[in-house]
């Protein structure tokens, strides 16, 4: 069957009252069938039925969580519950629950059209392949051996020889126990009883009836993080894809499900929750830093990353020996949030130190710079001179901000002025274009930020400056003093270097600068912000191949700089370098278009894609699908089979089969590869270039993503 009892924790109530709890519920969700005439007829249709009808039915079983019927917290089953109600959200549709009960049935909800997809912990196996189809992994686990936590004779396989290993007989544990049996012929497994909840059978090693027991990596960390009579003996070799099932036919529910997991666990690892001080920073290797997207902190110019914090911050990561990772808060408010929680290593954005600081546990460096406050209006208001000018005007400043704080205490002072908050997303110089617009009639901005817009030629003038300069520090969780010594101590021996003089002036002093960086960086265009001119094509595109169109505009930048009409020595044209054989293979030729050369190269990114498996983790697939795009199919393959001999996980592309394919590059092994030499640097920079600036590009564009639909 699908899952293991674990995934189908029954209730520890005594059995009469569980089973009219279940009768009950089964009751009241016939009734809301018969209510919504969505359940109640079972239909085996597609998506585009599926979009037509409103709902997503999602199946799952309604007693996990370890015996409750509430959610638990850090389940796998809820968290991939919530990504499927996301799914449905992202295509406009309702999310409706279809709960099972027992496991011999959840396969029945789903073929014969109770539902649309079962969202559960389902490792996909051989067998269950002929029955069903799966998504693309939404995780990978191993599995893993528990016993009692004073158990200290089970700690490797072969300590299971004359041991109980209880297994529930419908799992895929039962083949994992059977080949464990093989090379051990004194275990002894025993069949466990189908109506035991997953807390049961627990408790049942717990308390010394049987030895062991076999569960997914995911679901023992969620039941060890609350049990203490428990631990992890061992794992097993080998990875295990978990994934959604969706029947045979719903191909076009596929390729959307596919779509959609696929960029969000592209995305989603880039904003990891990580502590630890100095020393862990450098054994990671990455230093990661918030920064804002703006035209001070951090901003893109002609695709490269661009702006004097950013450019400090990395020549800091440079003197540590690490790389620089940056992370962007959705709104200035959750900087310091998303610092506490880990997303970060330390915060920057001319952040300016408030005793609250302390009360969250957040630390402040020596200051790196200080701003006074400008009274800033259109340029040509030429009414507002000083503070006695300001009765009855609006201005419009962040709440979160020093400087509402400031005009708030000018209103007590008696100054009749309205206050006006600004939207927490919206960017100092967004609200000063808005000044410049007439959309506003006045705002509070640092000396330095009003100094890039006037260089870059915005309507605006300061009508005058406060007395007071105000510190800006970087911000550390207080427990990192070890970093916090290192930022203080690199500070004070470069403020005013020669490096950071060099970068303010090229950033707030140089006009001519200052305005040739400002008319090409990232701009809004229609609410969203683009990342090239070429943003239209390359969203339709990914959308209809199902890629995350940020992924796809970074290896655009990395192949051509945005330059449509680049050829290289090789015969690659535009702005995806795709050679004529290629685009005659695609049967796409006019490649000095921009719109069909990005079409060939994201159909041509498609087609590498399927060669790959699709139970591998998604981000190796993509990892996989980028280098061969750059040194060719053969030679990754040649990489994969390399990496397996040398004792390296063939499934993985950091760390390891990126290794293979340097090794490509001498004799001794390339001499035995099928498509022979490789010049590996070249795929491995490839890969980690478009990389690193695919996460820098999650960081300033909106998804926007094209969700795959049905062609009619």
């Amino acid at each position: 069957m699908l899952l293991s009892s674990r995934r189908y924790a029954f209730c520890t109530w005594p059995f009469h009252l569980f089973i009219m709890f279940t009768l009950l519920l089964t009751l009241s969700v016939a009734k809301a069938e018969q209510t919504t005439g969505s359940s109640g007829t079972h239909s085996t249709a597609d998506l585009d039925a599926i979009l037509k009808r409103g709902t997503l039915r999602i199946i799952v079983p309604v007693n996990f969580e370890g015996g409750q019927f509430l959610p638990r917290s850090g389940s796998p089953v809820t968290q991939q519950q919530q990504i499927a109600k996301d799914f449905a959200t992202s295509l406009g549709l309702k999310a409706e629950i279809i709960p099972v009960f027992t496991m011999q049935d959840i396969l029945d909800a789903l073929l014969t059209g109770r539902g649309d997809l079962i969202a559960a912990n389902i490792t996909i196996t051989e067998a269950r392949k002929k029955k069903m189809a799966f998504s693309v992994p939404i995780e990978h686990v191993q599995e893993v051996v528990l016993v009692r936590s004073d158990n200290q004779s089970i700690k490797k396989p072969r300590h299971l020889a004359h041991k109980s290993l209880l297994v529930h007989p419908m799992t895929s544990f039962w083949s994992t126990a059977q080949q464990l049996k093989k090379r051990y012929n004194t275990i002894r497994i025993v069949e466990q009883e189908t109506y035991l909840h997953d807390e049961d059978s627990l408790d049942l090693i717990a308390d010394g009836e049987y030895d062991a027991i076999i569960r997914d990596s995911n679901i023992a960390k969620m039941y060890l993080a609350y049990r203490n009579d428990l631990k992890m003996a061992f794992p097993l070799k080998g990875d295990k894809a978990i994934a959604w099932a969706i029947r045979p036919d719903a191909v076009q529910l596929k390729k959307a499900l596919d779509h959609y997991l696929s960029n969000i666990k592209l995305s989603a690892t880039h904003n990891e929750n990580l502590f630890g001080d100095l020393a862990t920073i450098k054994k990671r290797g990455v230093l990661r830093i918030l920064l804002k997207n703006n035209s001070a902190s951090y901003f893109f110019w002609k695709g490269q990353l661009m702006g004097f914090e950013y450019e400090m911050a990395k020549a800091y990561a440079r003197h540590l020996g690490v790389k620089l990772s940056v992370v962007v808060a959705p709104e200035n408010t959750l900087m310091l949030e998303w610092l506490k929680e880990g997303k970060a290593d330390l915060a920057a954005g001319f952040l300016t130190p408030s005793p609250h600081w302390k009360e969250q546990f957040i630390a402040a460096s020596t200051p790196y710079h200080k701003a006074a406050h400008h009274w800033v209006v259109h340029k040509n208001n030429d009414r507002i001179h000083n503070l006695s000018d300001l009765d009855g005007q609006t201005v419009v400043v962040h709440r979160s901000s020093l400087y509402w704080k400031e005009l708030e205490m000018l209103k007590q002072s008696g100054l009749k002025i309205t206050l006006q908050a600004a939207p927490e997303n919206l960017e100092i110089e967004e609200i000063l274009e808005k000044v410049s617009s007439g959309e506003y009639e006045a705002t509070l901005v640092d000396e330095h930020l009003l100094d890039i817009e006037l260089g870059a030629g915005v309507a605006v003038r300061s009508a005058f400056a406060f007395d007071k300069e105000y510190p800006h520090a970087l911000a550390v969780r207080a427990e990192n003093s070890e970093l916090l010594a290192s930022l203080n101590n690199y500070i004070k021996q470069n403020k005013d270097g020669e490096l950071y003089t060099r970068l303010y002036r090229k950033y707030f002093n140089n006009s001519a600068s200052i305005s040739r960086m400002q008319r090409h960086r990232l701009r809004i265009i229609n609410g969203e912000k683009s990342l090239s001119a070429y943003d239209r094509y390359v969203k339709t595109y990914a959308g209809k191949y199902g890629f995350d169109w940020r992924l796809i505009t970074a290896q655009m930048y990395s192949e051509s700089r945005f330059r449509p009409q680049i050829r290289s020595s090789a015969g690659a044209i535009g702005l995806m370098q795709v050679t004529r054989n290629t685009g005659k293979q695609l049967k796409l030729r006019r490649l000095t278009d921009p719109e069909t050369n990005i079409h060939a190269g994201v159909k041509y990114m498609h087609w590498l894609y399927q060669r790959f498996e699709n139970e591998l983790p998604v981000e190796d697939r993509m990892w996989f699908t980028l280098a061969s795009y750059n040194a060719g199919l053969g030679h990754v393959l040649d990489a994969r089979r390399l990496a397996a001999q040398q004792g390296l996980n063939k499934n993985r592309w950091f760390g390891h089969v990126e290794k293979a394919m340097l090794m490509l590059s001498r004799k001794q092994h390339y001499r035995k590869a099928r498509y022979g030499y490789v010049r590996g640097r070249e795929p491995v920079g490839y890969v980690r270039k478009i990389k690193n600036l695919y996460e820098n590009y999650l960081n300033v564009a909106d998804s926007s993503e094209v969700a795959y639909l049905p062609s009619h």
